[in-house]
């Protein structure tokens, strides 16, 4: 096993105090005999909810709550002096109901960076959800476009962009207008050049309301723009685009036809990802349930990869396996599946389906109906040569892991909130947005004491010994980190160890 995965620390602790607990008085009844209820506490730690993490000109930006100017625009160099607020892009005080006397938030998502700037969704309280840009500075950070302007009866109206990916030199997203309804846009980085590229599902629903195609999944494949989208007549399949009206069309109806209330089918491709000069997806024909598949661009080319969960369930319906979170990682094609065996764990495929098949049975066992348990992997990306993701083996809760390829290789990296919660099963740190910057992964994650926040991994490849300090004394910051965190046997004090908990990888 590897006894160097790195060193966590909490980056800082955006949201500090506590809040009271809404379920205090809530006494469920216990769910393990053989762990009795806790009473949870009258308060909990506040969390920033670090989210929409994104590298940017060497930093780490991402939205976060503070607890007095909402949910804003942030930005990290990795160290807590290095942490701090962007811009209030909504510093409006709120007059709406319960939030009254609250900071206003505009909720920054879907952060990208497109041609040395940083474009995201955002509100700042006048014109709705719409599309800002930033070069990083207060200064430089405003609306670029109005996409959906007017209001309606909840007020200003909101184009909701999302989606983001760069084509041709563009960015590509989704947006909607009251005209054309959620559809495939594009800009320059303009507001000039920011429009509509086509719309692919147009007219209005038996409500009245604009119906709109939904693009989503985009992603870059052979020169071309591949999305997943409906454009009311095939159910929700895949596209693809060259970037104009005229060459964006449809690439194959995989599930045709209707269901008996005349809802029109789809397959659903997501998970889009492009791996040794092919188009990977998740999608369901209707007679293989949602399973990986493959395409060369073409629609003759777009085939069924591996059913990797066959067969029907006890009430009929056709058995899936559900790929999700496609990455490429040492030249194979890393994903969570399920085989209706080991439960949602980690597999890998070289691109066949003789070479699909499972990494690690991370979460093993059965739960008292009889279904495998799964470790459900998610968040998986590459970092320092191997592949780290989240994980539940059901002894720590959802925590951080990591994987060179193998079986043996997979282990769990830190258990960063140990101990049970209030229902008596493993706490779980809850590791997401798993962002590398550099020589450092960032994440977003719940210790326990400081509610969710913002964390990082720094791997010390200088090291290698064999204990690693796990948690440290009551009031610290550190998890991983700081002089204590690597030592060998000799010359520890076994006293230490009453204060700081060390254990053997």
């Amino acid at each position: 096993m590897d006894t160097n995965l790195g060193q966590v620390e909490l980056v800082k602790d955006l949201n500090p105090g506590v809040s009271d607990n809404p379920v205090g008085s809530f006494e469920p009844a216990p769910l393990d005999p053989d762990r009795p209820y806790v009473p949870p506490p009258s308060q909990v730690p506040d969390s920033s909810f670090p989210s929409s993490l994104v590298e940017f000109k060497d930093k780490l930006y991402f939205s976060a709550n503070d607890g007095e100017l909402g949910n804003e625009l942030y930005v990290s160099d990795g160290t807590t002096e290095g942490t701090q607020l962007v811009k209030d892009i909504d510093p409006a005080i709120s007059d709406y109901g319960y939030l009254n006397g609250y900071t206003n938030s505009s909720s920054p998502y879907n952060l990208v960076e497109f041609n040395d700037k940083l474009y995201f969704a955002a509100n700042n309280g006048e014109v709705g959800n719409e599309l800002y840009i930033s070069d990083g500075t207060a200064e430089g950070t405003q609306l670029l476009v109005d996409i959906n302007p007017g209001e309606n009866n909840y007020g200003a109206n909101s184009s909701s962009p999302g989606n983001f990916v760069e084509f041709n030199d563009k960015l590509y997203f989704s947006a909607s207008n009251s005209e054309n309804g959620n559809e495939l846009y594009v800009t320059d980085g303009t507001a000039e050049g920011t429009q509509l590229v086509v719309d692919l599902r147009p007219g209005e629903d038996n409500y009245g309301n604009t119906n709109g195609s939904y693009p989503s999944n985009l992603v870059e494949f052979n020169d071309k723009l591949y999305f997943s989208a409906s454009n009311g007549e095939v159910g929700n399949e895949l596209y693809v685009s060259d970037g104009t009206a005229e060459g964006t069309q449809l690439l194959l109806d995989l599930r045709s036809g209707e269901d008996p209330f005349g809802n029109i089918y789809g397959s659903y491709p997501s998970n889009l990802v492009e791996f040794n000069g092919k188009l990977y997806f998740s999608a369901s024909n209707g007679e293989n349930g949602n399973e990986l598949y493959v395409s060369d661009g073409t629609a003759e080319g777009t085939q069924l990869l591996v059913d990797l969960y066959p067969g029907e369930n006890n009430y009929g319906n056709v058995n899936s396996s559900d790929p999700s979170n496609l990455v490429e990682f040492n030249d194979k094609l890393y994903f969570s599946a399920s085989n209706g065996e080991n439960g949602t764990e980690l597999f890998v495929s070289d691109g066949t389906a003789e070479g699909t098949q499972l990494v690690a049975d991370i979460n093993q066992g059965e739960d008292s109906s009889g279904y495998s348990y799964g470790s459900s992997p998610s968040n998986l990306v590459e970092f320092n040569g191997k592949l780290y993701f989240t994980a539940n083996d059901s002894e720590t809760g959802t925590e951080l892991y990591v994987s060179d390829g193998t079986s043996e290789g997979t282990q769990l990296v830190a258990d960063i909130n140990p101990g049970l919660n209030n229902y008596s099963f493993p706490n779980g740190s809850f590791p997401s947005e798993l962002t590398v910057v550099g020589d450092e992964l960032f994440f977003s994650a719940d210790n326990g004491e400081t509610g969710t926040e913002l964390f990082k991994l720094t791997v010390d490849d200088s090291i290698d010994e064999t204990l690693t300090l796990i948690h440290g004394c009551d009031g610290s910051d550190n998890l991983l980190g700081g002089e204590e965190v690597f030592a060998t046997l000799d010359g520890i004090n076994p006293e230490q160890l009453t204060c700081n908990h060390f254990e053997t990888i």
